[in-house]
């Protein structure tokens, strides 16, 4: 009698098909778990917006309301504000903002309007057409600020929230 080595056909297509079946279960978890930490990083980011804009507002209320009026502004002029001489609330290097006037946060953007008329931060975030992660973040900022504050679900991976500060 020989004896054989190796792996017959039907043990191979065994390990196959469970490796098949593990893999299928995996990949979306770990898919999923990278929404959820963009998400938390872009509410982290919107938080620390809106917390320094409320710090601006307590230590120099003059500075935002000259930089705001009563229309509001863009990301670009209340960050600069935010972290200029007069208002130091931010660090300088807490985003950067590209010509769109989005702050930059990994791959994606928040785009501030502080208007002061209704003490309100319009905040849009761009999810990078990631509906997932948007829907994600407006759970958490409606959870944190109140259940209407982001009351649209997310359009094309964009969610706009408005913040009282």
């Amino acid at each position: 009698m020989r004896h054989r080595r190796g792996f017959t056909l039907i043990e191979l297509i065994v390990v196959v098909i469970v490796l098949g079946i593990l893999l299928a279960i995996v990949v979306p978890r770990l898919l999923g778990s990278t929404n959820d930490s963009n998400a938390q990083l872009i509410v982290k980011s919107v938080k620390d917006i809106r917390d320094a804009v409320a710090m601006a507002k307590l230590k120099c209320l003059a500075a935002i309301n000259s930089a705001a009026g009563s229309v509001g502004v863009d990301t670009q002029a209340l960050l600069s504000t935010l972290w200029g001489d007069s208002c130091q609330v931010l660090s300088p290097n807490a985003f950067t903002v590209d010509s769109s006037g989005f702050a930059r946060v990994k791959d994606f953007g928040i785009q501030t309007d502080y208007q002061n008329a209704n003490n309100l931060l319009v905040v849009n975030i761009d999810c990078q057409g990631n509906n997932d992660i948007c829907n994600k973040v407006r759970d958490q900022l409606n959870s944190m600020y109140g259940g209407s504050s982001c009351p649209n679900p997310p359009n094309n991976g964009f969610l706009t929230c408005n913040l009282s500060i």
